[in-house]
């Protein structure tokens, strides 16, 4: 096995940005994977009754996007060897 070292430099205050625009499907589906059946987070009616322009996404669906936001900064890791 071997270790994979990257050089990123970032300057300070740099931003990372991705956008995504999450479908009703994968807030539904979230929704019932995480147990939190609010309906402000799949009813649109239900957003907008309580102020919000449409659903409410899920914090933790939102954090799914850091991985490959981070992994954005690296250069890929070679393919392993079998």
């Amino acid at each position: 096995m071997s270790a994979h070292s990257a050089s990123v430099s970032q300057a300070e205050g740099e931003v990372l940005k991705k956008e995504h625009i999450f479908a009703q499907e994968e807030l539904s589906a979230y929704s019932i994977l995480s147990g939190d059946s609010n309906p402000i987070h799949t009813v649109p009616s239900a957003a907008a009754a309580h102020g919000f322009s449409a659903c409410v996404v899920h914090g933790m669906l939102c954090a799914t996007l850091f991985s490959s936001l981070i992994s954005s900064r690296f250069d890929p890791l070679p393919s392993p060897k079998i």
